[in-house]
C-alpha cells in the first residue's frame, strides 16, 4: 500500500517537474539533417521550435487529476484481479459437465477410442508430380 502511495506521489512530482521544466525552457532548436535532434542552444541549420504550453492552468490541473484518477482505477483493477486469482488458486478446472475433478466411470464409458486410420502411401516413383525422396549420404530417405 505504501508503495502505491509513493508511486503516485512520484508521478505527481514528475508531472510537476516536467511542467516547470517546460515553462522554464523558452527556446528549443530542432537540429540535424533530418530534424530528429533537439537542443536548447542554437545549432547550424537549426530551427526554433515553439514549446509554449497553450493550455491554461485549469486545463493542466484537470489533466493531472485525470492521470491520478487513471492511476487509482488501475490500482483498483489490479487489486480485484489479485483477489480473483487468490480465490481461484485452490480450484480445479471444471469439466464439460461443470463439475471439477476426475470423470466418473459412466463418463469414461461414453468415450470411444478410435483406431488410427491406415495411411495411404503413394508410390512416389509412380507419381510424376512428386520429386524423388532426398537420400542423405549413408542413410535412409527422410520425409
Amino acid at each position: 500500500m505504501k508503495h502505491r502511495a509513493r508511486s503516485r506521489a512520484l508521478l505527481v512530482i514528475g508531472l510537476a517537474a516536467a511542467t516547470l521544466a517546460a515553462l522554464a525552457q523558452d527556446r528549443v532548436y530542432r537540429c540535424g539533417a533530418d530534424g530528429r535532434e533537439y537542443s536548447k542552444s542554437p545549432c547550424p541549420g537549426g530551427k526554433l521550435v515553439d514549446v509554449a504550453d497553450p493550455r491554461s492552468q485549469s486545463q493542466r490541473h484537470e489533466a493531472a487529476a485525470a492521470v491520478q484518477r487513471q492511476a487509482r482505477l488501475g490500482d483498483q483493477l489490479a487489486r480485484e484481479r489479485r483477489q480473483r486469482d487468490a480465490a481461484a488458486a485452490g480450484q480445479k478446472a471444471a469439466g464439460i459437465t461443470g463439475r471439477a475433478g476426475k470423470p466418473s466411470d459412466t463418463e469414461k464409458s461414453h468415450t470411444k477410442k478410435r483406431k488410427p486410420k491406415a495411411s495411404k502411401k503413394r508410390n512416389q516413383v509412380d507419381d510424376p508430380n512428386l520429386s524423388p525422396p532426398f537420400k542423405p549420404a549413408g542413410g535412409a530417405p527422410t520425409r
